[in-house]
């Protein structure tokens, strides 16, 4: 079959071209979805958590925590 994926007598070269503009226009499609989510306000935003995303939700606790310091005057965070 010509147009399989997986035949071993095509080249990389040869699959990645077949697959590369449906890759391309997926990815595209993507892009224009999260630039239109910034349009969205981020007030109220809350985010929910899997029991698997605990490190994932550890992490992100790290990161506002750093953040918040980061924009705290420095007067405050010397206290």
């Amino acid at each position: 079959m010509a147009g399989d994926i997986s035949d071993p007598s095509r080249s990389s070269v040869e699959r990645f071209m077949e697959t590369f503009p449906a890759v391309i226009a997926e990815d595209r499609w993507a892009l224009e979805k999260q630039q239109q989510m910034f349009a969205y306000p981020d007030d109220g935003y809350v985010e929910v958590f899997l029991r698997p995303d605990r490190a994932l939700r550890r992490a992100r606790e790290i990161l506002t925590g750093l953040e918040r310091a980061e924009q705290m005057p420095r007067s405050v965070a010397a206290e």
